[in-house]
């Protein structure tokens, strides 16, 4: 059937985010496992969670085709708002699943660099009440309706499935865990990373991009007023609650994972720019060139300098432009068994 407006902007949403995710989770990978050499927990939820909010916008991009979205009229053929309700069902359960991992991997990744108990604590059990809570609503869903398909086939009231003024409770409270989480794991990275030895800049920019999940706070409120429409007993806003309700549940995750990946990406984005300095001031052409004079100048001053370690090192950063984040790149190849900081790796 033809695409509505409404049909059309979730599907550019769902492909939006699905490559916003795709992009910063893999260079988050990269840069974890080939340049820090510390790929952890973190990251592999964070691939989990990717896989599954893929296969979430892959069920909302199908259900567009049956006008997920859309506000369906009354003459609108039963099995198109039969299979409408059923990719609705199936994403929705896809969301929770990938929502659980996603603020798992969250957790993770702020437990690096959690510098006291009380924030250790504080991220548990931020990690252990979304799990629970989110695993209680998948089942919740799943058997709102006993057999399960009579979730899209009864359209109207059917004795064997809940009160949809049940099943809206149950997900307030999920939004609001989830609400709640956003704003606890994006106010905590602030408090942490301002205590580190880091320049203002930098503390605002990790700041900034770890905050971003508070943004996927708000996608969450909104997608609790789509819920209060879909729980609505009048038919004729009910599919215009489920488009609202798939919307902001591909923007929310979407949001979470992008920001929390780009934060992992410094090094890489440092890297970059230093060799783009050194073509600059060196008048190389190619970034691959730069790259080879940075290591062979810096190793050629380690020979000639010789007899005094701790002075060619210095001498080599000197004389070598890189930034603070890409200093891992000289060590490797000035000092090669001296390591950064593990708390400068991971920002």
């Amino acid at each position: 059937m033809n695409l509505g407006g409404s049909a059309q902007g979730l599907l550019a949403v769902s492909i939006l985010f699905l490559i916003l995710t795709w992009t910063s989770t893999v260079a988050r990978i990269y840069v974890r496992k080939f340049m820090l050499n510390s790929l952890g927990a973190d990251d592999y939820l964070a691939a989990v969670s990717l896989i599954s909010f893929t296969i979430f916008a892959a069920f909302a991009i199908q259900g567009t085709r049956f006008g997920l979205g859309d506000f369906l009229p009354h003459n609108t053929p039963m099995w198109v708002q039969v299979t409408q309700l059923k990719w609705f069902l199936l994403s929705t359960l896809v969301y929770l699943i990938t929502i659980s991992i996603l603020k798992v991997s969250i957790g993770y990744t702020l437990l690096r660099f959690a510098p006291t108990k009380n924030y250790r604590i504080t991220i548990y059990v931020c990690m252990i009440v979304t799990a629970v809570v989110g695993i209680f609503y998948f089942f919740f869903l799943l058997l709102e309706c006993t057999p399960t398909y009579l979730f899209w086939t009864a359209l109207a009231q059917d004795k064997n499935c809940r009160d949809a003024r049940i099943a809206g409770g149950a997900a307030y409270v999920l939004s609001a865990v989830n609400a709640l989480t956003d704003w606890v794991f994006g106010i905590l990275p602030i408090a942490i990373v301002w205590k580190l030895n880091m320049t203002l800049w930098k503390k605002t920019l990790v700041s900034g991009i770890l905050a971003l999940g508070i943004a996927a706070s708000i996608a969450t409120l909104l997608r609790i007023s789509s819920i209060v429409i879909f729980t609505q007993p009048t038919t004729d806003s009910e599919p215009n609650g489920i488009g609202g309700i798939v919307l902001w549940s591909i923007i929310e995750p979407g949001i979470g994972l992008t920001a929390i990946s780009l934060a992992a990406i410094r090094p890489l984005i440092a890297t970059f720019s230093s060799r783009f300095r050194s073509a600059l001031s060196s008048g190389q052409k190619t970034t691959a060139n730069s790259r080879t004079e940075i290591r062979v100048h810096t190793d050629f001053e380690l020979l000639e300098e010789g007899a005094d370690g701790r002075s060619s090192r210095n001498k080599s950063a000197m004389n070598v432009a890189v930034s603070n984040d890409a200093k891992y790149e000289v060590a490797e190849s000035s000092e090669r068994g001296r390591r950064p900081s593990r708390v400068h790796e991971q920002v």
